[in-house]
């Protein structure tokens, strides 16, 4: 069972936090349950709440309806573009505020670590004007795939040190 924060069901119908708090104060979105202080709303009540009442637009990104079941995708744009020795990668953030490293191409993106608050995501790499930054200006990466590291690894220099310098 998917459990979203407030911001993602904020995301979801394009309106801010206070609003989706109004609205489960005044019955138009179920009630949220508490964990670690911070609402939690289940993704198998809340949808149904959204994608039913037709006067509720969903912006949230992506969405497969079936008789049986709803799967919903973010869609989310890289903030900045990064070049890793001749290969372009999407700086982006989640929903739950955490940056990520991943190739700079659209795709599903399913394999975010699973101790954050995010959902699998789309990362939407269609702008080309997407920001540059240098690899000094990374934000703090909560996730990236192998290939980034082993690349970023082979092409940063190693420290000197003391012990490292021959002698002269």
């Amino acid at each position: 069972m998917i459990q979203l924060t407030t911001t993602q069901v904020a995301h979801w119908l394009g309106v801010s936090e206070k609003t989706v708090m109004r609205r489960v104060q005044d019955g138009r979105l179920p009630k949220p349950w508490t964990y670690r202080n911070r609402p939690r709303f289940s993704a198998d009540i809340v949808l149904p709440f959204i994608l039913d009442d037709p006067d509720v637009k969903f912006s949230g990104g992506l969405y497969l309806k079936t008789d049986d079941d709803v799967i919903v995708f973010e869609v989310v744009k890289p903030k900045y573009r990064f070049d890793n020795s001749g290969t372009w990668w999407a700086v982006f953030q989640a929903l739950d505020g955490t940056w990520h490293v991943r190739p700079w191409k659209t795709a599903y993106v399913m394999d975010l670590p699973s101790d954050l608050d995010t959902l699998d995501l789309i990362l939407d790499c269609r702008d080309e004007a997407t920001p540059e930054i240098t690899r000094e200006e990374l934000p703090d990466l909560s996730s990236s795939t192998w290939a980034f590291w082993k690349r970023w690894h082979e092409t940063t220099p190693a420290t000197c040190n003391e012990e490292t310098v021959a002698p002269a």
